[in-house]
């Protein structure tokens, strides 16, 4: 579980990073010598998170029932329970340096490194080239508000036995941030 909560954040700090990139690619036609980057540059606050988590290809709260044999009022509280816990790990701010390095200040936590944008300004690498890289896709961006998201599967074992297949945890999670 600390893992994945870890990979989360993670993951929201990226999808910040890459709204912030993607505007600045798409800015183009803004006055020359001015960096459409520079709107980006700034403190953004996280002001929404929307998390659709599912695991062995079920919902969180199916898996439970179907898999962990618990009622549907225990699955449901698990589940609305686990949402809140990857949402709470995603709030916060997010610093975005115009020398390419970040802060974030999610869950209470502080945490730094690098960003990039793709040649198309659609996609933010954060930490890449290092284990904790991740890719985030810009769905929007405008001078004040970002919406971005974070898709990620990861194989887990479940049960700690080597004998059983591990089991296959997918996130998606939209963020929108404001200025």
């Amino acid at each position: 579980m600390k893992k994945v909560q870890s990979n989360l954040k993670i993951l929201f700090l990226i999808g910040v990073l890459l709204a912030f990139v993607t505007y600045t690619g798409c800015n183009k036609d803004d006055d020359e010598g001015i960096n459409p980057a520079q709107q980006f540059i700034g403190l953004w606050t996280v002001t929404n998170i929307d998390v659709d988590a599912s695991i062995g290809g079920q919902s969180v709260k199916d898996f439970l029932v179907n898999v962990g044999g618990m009622s549907e009022i225990e699955a449901e509280a698990i589940a609305t329970l686990l949402e809140s816990m990857i949402s709470a790990n995603f709030t916060g701010t997010l610093e975005i340096k115009e020398d390419h390095t970040y802060i974030t200040t999610f869950g209470g936590a502080v945490d730094d490194g690098t960003w990039s944008i793709n040649s198309t300004g659609d996609k933010i690498t954060v930490d890449g080239g290092t284990a904790d890289e991740m890719v985030i896709d810009v769905i929007s961006i405008t001078e004040n508000m970002l919406v971005a998201s974070l898709d990620t599967i990861e194989s887990i074992d479940i049960d700690d036995n080597e004998l059983t297949p591990d089991v296959d945890i997918s996130l998606s999670i939209q963020m929108t941030l404001t200025k």
